[in-house]
């Protein structure tokens, strides 16, 4: 009786195994979830407030930047966190002027982003700001568009580097 007892046991411990391993993978791999138009639009304005167009190089926008920080946003849910806990701040202290963040004036927008600029690395909303501003100029300037407004002439490759046999020179 007791062989019985132990085999049942075992096999009941096994399909519980085996279906905790199935729903931590189905979790694991659920599908990313996407944010509101609210929070797209608010990350578009603030996108254009970091990097506008002007006479030298496009604006982020122009270059579809704001969609492929957003896109980063919706497959990480760590980030998508942080920018929402970030948003809903900002359109928060948006409220006395009778709206969200994206519909305040670009004046306004900075003076908020200015706030968010001088919270420290630690605070949740000095995070969000700064993984923003780092994505959005990661992608911003990996665009060989913006390159000559930076004096940048691009990778030294396919030339590489001609001299490289020669000794160092001396600085004289």
């Amino acid at each position: 009786m007791r062989r019985r007892l132990f085999l049942r046991l075992t096999i009941f411990g096994s399909i519980l195994a085996a279906g905790g391993t199935y729903s931590y993978r189905v979790w694991r791999h659920r599908p990313a979830r996407a944010l509101s138009p609210e929070e797209k639009a608010a990350l578009t304005a603030i996108i254009d407030l970091l990097a506008p167009s002007d006479e030298l190089s496009p604006g982020a926008l122009e270059l579809s930047v704001q969609e492929q920080v957003i896109k980063e946003a919706e497959g990480d849910a760590a980030i998508r966190r942080r920018f929402r806990a970030g948003l809903t701040w900002l359109d928060a202290q948006a409220a006395p002027w009778g709206s969200g963040f994206g519909a305040l004036p670009a004046r306004r927008q900075t003076e908020l982003l200015r706030r968010c600029e001088g919270l420290p690395d630690r605070s949740p909303l000095g995070r969000f700001f700064r993984e923003l501003r780092d994505l959005t100029f990661g992608y911003y300037y990996s665009r060989p568009e913006t390159w000559p407004a930076i004096g940048y002439s691009g990778p030294p490759q396919p030339l590489g580097y001609p001299e490289y046999t020669d000794p160092p020179r001396t600085a004289s």
